[in-house]
């Protein structure tokens, strides 16, 4: 009998078991501004694998689409560029923060909760759900 409860819990494992080798930890996305749909979207990505992934798209219920961007330099302007993709290196921790690397989050539906869920798609077709916490613009 305890072998059946065993083998149910590793398959409940392996079942909840993160297939991509990418770990994601402090996700979060800024309410958009009043009046406006988009907001703007921040986690860390460390990539477990021994191989160079890349993450090459995002999705959400909470919002039309989902961008990939990067600020760079354009004389004394900042602008935004948007991505087809991110290096994910292997061992390596990449960041999404403000002012770097972020996600853009079009026509914002609802953030009428504290959290969203944001689906990231990887190179090698797979996906991984990641809850976003919603944070005030104060915050």
């Amino acid at each position: 009998m305890a072998h059946r409860w065993l083998i149910v819990l590793l398959l409940m494992l392996i079942a909840c078991a993160d297939t991509t080798g990418i770990e994601i930890d402090g996700a979060y996305v800024r309410e958009p501004l009043p009046a406006r749909n988009v907001a703007v979207g921040y986690f860390a990505a460390l990539n477990h694998g021994a191989t160079l992934r890349k993450l090459v798209a995002a999705h959400t219920d909470a919002a039309e689409r989902v961008e990939i961007h990067t600020h760079e330099h354009d004389g004394d302007m900042m602008r935004m560029r948007r991505l087809e993709w991110l290096d994910l290196p292997p061992g390596e921790r990449v960041a999404l923060v403000p002012g770097g690397i972020h996600l853009m989050i079009f026509g914002v539906t609802r953030f009428a909760t504290d959290r969203i869920e944001v689906v990231l798609v990887f190179d090698d077709g797979s996906e991984q759900r990641v809850p976003f916490a919603v944070r005030t613009l104060e915050e």
